[in-house]
Order: structure tokens, then C-alpha cells, then sequence
């Protein structure tokens, strides 16, 4: 299984944060994510994360970004499928909000990395998303996928994901 995942193009406020494992949370505001042209075996994933533990708070957020298909693959995007996330391992966490998703992406949104791998663990959200590929009524059901309200989306913008100010 091979994934062309996506290049941010232009990133004015991408926030990282990294402990000593290797570990790391991200946060992208105000992105242009192009879903770039893959192989013919290829798809593309927006995100896959992981975590070794659950105590872990890690993960990727996306806001107020434009998760777009970029121009070469645009005559081609009837080929190739695109997601917004893959559990990469155990404890994924990936949360999409007030974002614009085209219709590339694909109506499930979410992708099974090796079988159940991840599935029971991870945590999934999604709020106030807006575009052609926004809809979730379709989603993939796993225990830890859904879509939240305003008041827990709060704990994803920077300084309360990151620990720190905003």
C-alpha cells in the first residue's frame, strides 16, 4: 500500500510541537493543503498520526485551511481517491475544523491503515467544515470518529492543544 500524501503549499501559521520520542503535534491555520497527483497505484491522505499511548496529547489539527486539488491532477482527480486521514497507529488523533474540503476527497473521509489497526482508539473530529467534501453523513463509523460542537473544538486551537498561549 503506497500513499502520496500531501505537500502544504503555502503555510503561514503551522505550529509544531515535539517531545523527546520523536513525537509530535501539528497544527495548520490558514493552509492551502494541495492534493497533489500520485501514482496510478497511489491515493492521497491528508494526515496519518499516531501515538504510543493514549496519555499521549499529540495529534494533528487542520483549521481554517484549504485542503484543495492542485492543478496538475485536476484533469486526472476521477482516478485517484483521497482522504483526509489514516490512523497511522494506536491513539491516532486528527481533527479537520472550519476548513474548506473540495470534492476530491472522498465522502467515507477516513481510511483503514492495516485492518482494525487504530480503529477502536483513535479520536477523529470533525467541526464546521464547509466545500463540496465537507459532508459527513457518510463518514466511516469507527467508536472514535465524529463530529463536535464549538465548545469541545476549542480544546484543538493552539494554545489549549499545545499547552501553552495563544
Amino acid at each position: 500500500m503506497i500513499i502520496n500524501f500531501c505537500a502544504t503549499k503555502f503555510n503561514p501559521h503551522l505550529t509544531v510541537a515535539k517531545d523527546g520520542s520523536g513525537n509530535f503535534t501539528t497544527i495548520s491555520e490558514n493552509c492551502l493543503i494541495d492534493l497533489r497527483k500520485p501514482l496510478e497505484y497511489q491515493y492521497n491522505v491528508v494526515t496519518a498520526q499516531g501515538k504510543d499511548t493514549v496519555c499521549e496529547t499529540i495529534g494533528f489539527v487542520i483549521r481554517n485551511c484549504s485542503i484543495l486539488v492542485d492543478r496538475i491532477l485536476e484533469p486526472d482527480k476521477g482516478k485517484f481517491k483521497s482522504y483526509l486521514s489514516i490512523p497511522w497507529k494506536e491513539y491516532s488523533t486528527t481533527i479537520v475544523m472550519e476548513s474548506n474540503i473540495c470534492d476530491l476527497v472522498l465522502p467515507e473521509g477516513w481510511l483503514e491503515w492495516h485492518g482494525t489497526i487504530g480503529l477502536k482508539t483513535l479520536y477523529y473530529a470533525e467541526f464546521n467544515n464547509r466545500g463540496p467534501g465537507s459532508g459527513t453523513s457518510s463518514r466511516l463509523r469507527w467508536p472514535g470518529s465524529r463530529v463536535i460542537k464549538r465548545k469541545e473544538a476549542w480544546n484543538f486551537i493552539v494554545g489549549p492543544f499545545l499547552q501553552g498561549d495563544t
